[in-house]
């Protein structure tokens, strides 16, 4: 969908994606002034912290009180869009309705699975609801990335220099935190 550079030399060729989506990867060795976005200058200054409960929040550190009164927070439109997100888990909870009444060997008689147990039987009323699921987690993963793409084209377009943050807690050799920590965290520490 987009020209290759006169200088590009082709590295390597991949494919990625599942399911009905492929994509082709083609990495190049280029020039870098033929694919570099040129963003004028702008002699300004800026801190970029991400968050859990708040995407991003951007604070110009060029301003008198270092951001205070001109900061701003960043948040995915379909993050707080609640329709949408009722939508999905409505369909979630559908979609394990179907599990139970298709599998009912793999259950106990209050709804919670037996242990060793795995569900055999889908349904095409399940696989249609599984890729209605997977359709609107595709819509908010590809929102998302199209967010951050366009807010990193937007600093970049209005900072000369960005300090982003490091938002996971420091790390303590203590076997349990004193305080809990915040909802969401585990997986970062898990990386």
């Amino acid at each position: 969908h987009r020209p290759l550079p006169d200088s590009a030399e082709i590295k390597q060729i991949a494919v990625a994606g599942r399911r009905e989506q492929r994509y082709l990867i083609i990495m190049f060795k280029a020039v870098a002034s033929a694919v570099a976005k040129n963003f004028p200058a702008t002699n300004r200054t800026a801190g970029v912290d991400p968050g859990i409960k708040v995407a991003l929040t951007i604070a110009p550190l060029d301003s008198p009180d270092f951001g205070a009164s001109d900061s701003r927070n960043l948040q995915p439109p379909l993050a707080k869009d609640v329709r949408f997100l009722k939508r999905l888990r409505r369909l979630q909870r559908k979609h394990d309705r179907q599990r139970r009444v298709n599998n009912p060997d793999c259950f106990d008689e209050k709804g919670r699975w037996i242990k060793g147990k795995r569900a055999g039987v889908e349904s095409e009323n399940m696989e249609h609801t599984q890729s209605r699921i997977t359709a609107m987690n595709t819509h908010l993963a590809e929102s998302r990335r199209d967010f951050y793409h366009n807010a990193a084209c937007e600093i970049l377009r209005s900072f000369d220099n960005v300090a982003i943050g490091k938002w996971r807690p420091a790390q303590t050799r203590q076997r349990k935190p004193a305080t809990p920590s915040p909802k969401g965290l585990g997986a970062a520490r898990r990386k």
